[in-house]
């Protein structure tokens, strides 16, 4: 009986600890981030981020000032050019259109651009320009490999993707934008315009001590539906919990965005190469999968990813773009592996 007594007791002690240890371990993570974030070398971060899990904030903070010369700080608050993680929104309207009858992702894009003039605008299919194997490189140029059989990224597909949206709808692909992410909850939601203004947050160059304050955006009115999105790290994390959930896309439209007909390979995500969908990216790190983009450009970094088993997003968007390309995403990538290598070694946090 006492030995019976003895081994409860040591079981109770060793979960207990257990559950103690979990809990360090999550807690660690967020010292680790401040840590990252408070770097110098190779650039300090100045931005926002957030990490979520549902929808709960599990850690949030801003790190630097909106604009250079001003100095103001920046807020929680505030607004991004988030550059290509747009594609997925835009990805997500022509997944609607279809839903909508509207339109077919196997027809040829010359059905709803006719003004096309190439001969490979009837070899091209819509879901070619979603995940970058249409081949096209210029309007009035040959194919660089035949469509569907190679994987090169770009902004001119989702740029077309935006004309087919225009066509379909008989309205710009900035107002149709608007008023669908209004429809989810959205609160005077931003996609630029040659008319919107921007954000008072600015996009910086930098390049080793030099910084420049961007003051113009460089974002193209006719490329929107590829990077024209503005948005905060909350209303990121708010598009993944509706997106991932099933209550903007029907599932069998939500496993065609994520179903990674294409592969490649981007540094952030790792050496290998993953499946590509429609404008996002299905990665398996470390045993984790996660579904991922990012954003670069016009000054600006950004990061936006979703793990499915824990409903957990972590959204990192910075006002500032290094002009070494071997700075890209370094503060993103050490965060982003700071949580998948957590999860790896926890696979049963307590959040």
């Amino acid at each position: 009986m006492l030995a019976t007594q003895s081994r409860l007791s040591l079981i109770i002690v060793f979960s207990i600890l257990s559950l103690q240890y979990s809990a360090q371990q999550f807690s660690s993570i967020y010292s680790k981030i401040d840590s990252v974030m408070h770097q110098d070398s190779p650039i300090k971060f100045n931005g926002n981020i957030l990490i979520t899990k549902g929808k709960q904030n599990l850690y949030q903070s801003s790190f630097g000032v909106q604009n250079f010369n001003t100095k103001t700080a920046l807020k929680n608050t505030n607004r991004f050019e988030v550059m290509s993680i747009t594609k997925q929104l835009t990805a997500v309207m022509m997944l609607k259109a279809v839903e909508d009858s509207k339109l077919n992702l196997e027809d040829s894009i010359s059905k709803y651009l006719p003004d096309l003039k190439m001969a490979w605008k009837d070899s091209v299919k819509v879901y070619q320009l979603l995940n970058h194997t249409h081949g096209i490189v210029k309007l009035d140029q040959k194919l660089a490999y035949p469509a569907g059989s190679e994987f090169r990224y770009g902004n001119l597909s989702f740029a077309l993707a935006g004309q087919i949206l225009e066509q379909i709808y008989k309205k710009p692909y900035a107002e149709q934008a608007t008023t669908f992410l209004k429809s989810l909850g959205f609160k005077n939601p931003e996609i630029f315009t040659n008319n919107s203004g921007l954000s008072n947050v600015k996009g910086h160059l930098i390049n080793n001590e030099k910084i420049e304050v961007l003051e113009k955006s460089g974002i193209r009115p006719d490329f929107a539906a590829a990077d024209g999105w503005l948005a905060s790290t909350s209303e990121l994390s708010f598009w993944n919990q509706l997106l991932y959930s099933g209550k903007i896309l029907k599932n069998k439209s939500l496993q065609e965005f994520l179903k990674g007909k294409a592969l490649s390979q981007h540094d952030v995500f790792g050496k290998e190469k993953q499946p590509y969908g429609y404008g996002i990216r299905v990665v398996n790190e470390q045993n984790i999968k996660y579904y991922g983009h990012t954003g670069l450009g016009d000054g600006f970094s950004a990061l936006n990813i979703y793990i499915p088993k824990y409903d957990l997003s972590l959204v990192i968007l910075e006002n500032q773009m290094p002009e070494n390309s071997d700075y890209y995403y370094n503060i993103e990538t050490k965060i982003k592996n700071l949580l998948i290598d957590f999860l790896s070694k926890n696979p049963n946090p307590k959040f």
